[in-house]
């Protein structure tokens, strides 16, 4: 774990590096078995839930790869993202709600294109339309968790700024 000091005030930070992990983004036979049941069996996927539970913002790093997020992160969402840790579906309000406390996610991506052609073309437009394309910042209740899960998993929901 490391620490940054900022204006007399100390802000602990963990880094999760998937490629260093070795971390594997596809989800096996057995592994989708459990899925729907919001249960897994690779122990990576619980020290990743540890530390996003203890997280109170998240910083999310990432080139943009034929206009979307890589398969090891798209792969880390569909893994550690899952139904009843980081959100849950709400019937009466026919909805996905947030679990994670994390008030505030700021994306950084990098590309080769131009901005403009990212936001017109890419696959994260919700993303794009909402603010600038290599800093982004979604301050929410509702985190960016469930911002990405919609936009990969295909869900909609409401958010609540």
């Amino acid at each position: 774990m490391g620490a940054l000091k900022r204006k007399e005030k100390l802000k602990y930070f963990q880094i999760i590096d998937l490629h260093t992990d070795n971390f594997n983004p596809v989800l096996t036979e057995a592994e989708l078995a459990l899925y729907a049941k919001g249960n897994f069996i690779d122990p990576l996927v619980g020290k990743y839930q540890r530390i996003l539970k203890a997280s109170c913002e998240v910083i999310v790093i990432f080139p943009v790869w034929w206009m979307g997020m890589p398969a090891i992160l798209k792969g880390f969402f569909d893994k550690v993202m899952l139904n009843g840790f980081a959100w849950y579906y709400n019937e009466q309000q026919q909805k996905l709600l947030p679990l994670l406390d994390i008030n505030k996610t700021t994306i950084v991506t990098t590309s080769e294109e131009p901005t403009d052609f990212i936001v017109k073309e890419g696959d994260h437009n919700h993303i794009c339309r909402r603010s600038k394309h290599c800093a982004t910042q979604i301050p929410s209740t509702s985190s960016l968790f469930l911002y990405l899960l919609t936009l990969f998993l295909n869900f909609t929901f409401s958010s609540t700024s």
